[in-house]
């Protein structure tokens, strides 16, 4: 089967304040985000993918996204289903910080270990554990290959800070795009999972609609 992971689109205009936006912090999208989902819609609508079900984060812009995918693909008979484990992750501390006060109130190097290298914060900074969100993750996938067909496709939109731990799911995949930063997935941007031979591929990552 094929899964389409999806970040959602923008949550902040030209000259608003930029700040981490984690589980506990509720954006909506601005219409630079509602413009993006509707190029994903057109994405799927151009490669004649037609889903078996869409999937979406609790989180209120992530639920925009899918369900502007789904009136632009005027998919009638399907609902999206809110599936927690596509959440964003509690940024804790560093949640409606900029960057800027972030490296001030805890470091540079604290930051560029996320934000460059993706490397868990080593004080108890974030909340929950990168456990948790490898095994919501891996979960996530297990359902995924067990519920649907071999020529089945499901739309999931998720956030950043989650999307790059379903690369766990797939041996070397999270080492190795770690190692060339190739992990973050940009807003409006989606990825493509297939399930073949028993096991998970990554056919593509970061890909612009």
């Amino acid at each position: 089967m094929d899964l389409y992971l999806v970040r959602h689109g923008n949550t902040f205009g030209p000259s608003d304040k930029v700040v981490r936006a984690g589980s506990s912090t509720d954006f909506e999208l601005v219409e630079k985000g509602r413009e993006q989902a509707r190029a994903v819609a057109a994405y799927f609508k151009k490669e004649a993918i037609v889903p078996n079900a869409l999937y979406a984060g609790p989180l209120l812009r992530t639920r925009e996204s899918a369900e502007i995918l789904k009136s632009t693909l005027e998919l009638k008979n399907i609902e999206v289903q809110i599936d927690p484990r596509l959440n964003e992750l509690d940024y804790g501390a560093w949640s409606g910080l900029s960057d800027e006060e972030i490296a001030e109130r805890f470091g540079e190097d604290e930051l560029n270990r996320w934000n460059v290298f993706s490397r868990w914060p080593r004080e108890s900074i974030f909340g929950g554990s990168e456990e948790d969100a490898i095994r919501e993750a891996q979960s996530f996938l297990d359902d995924m290959a067990t519920q649907y067909a071999e020529n089945d496709s499901c739309i999931a939109f998720s956030s950043n800070g989650k999307l790059r731990y379903f690369l766990c799911g797939i041996p070397d995949e999270f080492e190795v795009r770690r190692g060339k930063h190739e992990l973050k997935v940009k807003t409006g941007h989606l990825c493509h999972l297939s399930f073949q031979d028993n096991k998970w591929k990554v056919m593509s990552w970061n890909v612009s609609p």
